[in-house]
């Protein structure tokens, strides 16, 4: 992915303010217990997209991230973006390097509307078990200055822990780290799975939100049939 791909692609979405939802899920062996749960949801997060009624004002992205990042679903209007097909955990958490895989032509992307006098609403969330073990390219202090550029653009960002401390890590990265940014969930696999759902269908939610440009009851925003 780099900036002129995305710049093409908020060229086809309707004129205004367009809102991209990019959803960044661990793929790491840690996360075999939760497995398939985080395809399902990921996949009914796009139906809905792809159902809601300002659908041709939304783009959206899936990347996954074990040793290395993933563009599972690349970047497109959410009216083409295709289902996830796999999902295999295996591996360590490359979190930094994924988040600069991605945020580096964001940043850049939103340079060029801004240039244009184009706005362009990014909605980023990370859903993990874990801290970043893998990363070999980039730093935390490089994550550190990229969310100081996503601040300054207006970014929502996102964190979601699952048997960790999502503050804590957000923190860290120079995410927000407040309760209505960054989510702890404890509990079996079984309910850990459950809380996968309703994150991503929380993600989900803003996204939609974003794109009507108002508030709006998260009960009007139902979650589309849940895809096999």
């Amino acid at each position: 992915m780099d900036q002129k791909q995305i710049v093409r692609v908020l060229d086809q979405l309707v004129v205004g303010a367009p809102t991209i939802s990019v959803y960044i899920m661990d793929r790491s062996g840690s996360m075999e217990s939760y497995a398939p749960t985080p395809k399902t949801a990921l996949n009914q997060a796009l139906l809905t997209l792809k159902e809601s009624p300002v659908a041709e004002r939304m783009a959206a992205m899936i990347v996954s991230f074990a040793d290395h990042c993933t563009f599972d679903v690349p970047l497109q209007p959410v009216s083409r973006v295709q289902l996830l097909e796999t999902y295999n955990p295996e591996g360590g958490t490359a979190l930094y390097d994924t988040l600069s895989a991605i945020m580096n032509p964001l940043i850049a992307a939103c340079h060029d509307c801004s240039r244009r006098r184009q706005g362009v609403n990014i909605i980023l969330s990370i859903f993990t078990d874990g801290e970043d073990n893998k990363s070999a390219s980039h730093s935390l202090d490089e994550v550190r200055a990229l969310a100081r550029h996503a601040d300054s653009y207006g970014w929502q960002l996102y964190t979601n822990g699952f048997g960790v401390d999502a503050a804590s890590i957000a923190a860290r990265m120079g995410f927000p780290s407040d309760r209505n940014h960054a989510t702890s969930y404890y509990g079996r696999p079984q309910a850990q799975a459950a809380n996968i759902t309703r994150s991503v269908h929380a993600a989900t939610h803003t996204t939609i939100v974003s794109a009507y440009g108002h508030a709006s009851p998260a009960n009007d925003i139902a979650p589309a049939s849940t895809p096999r």
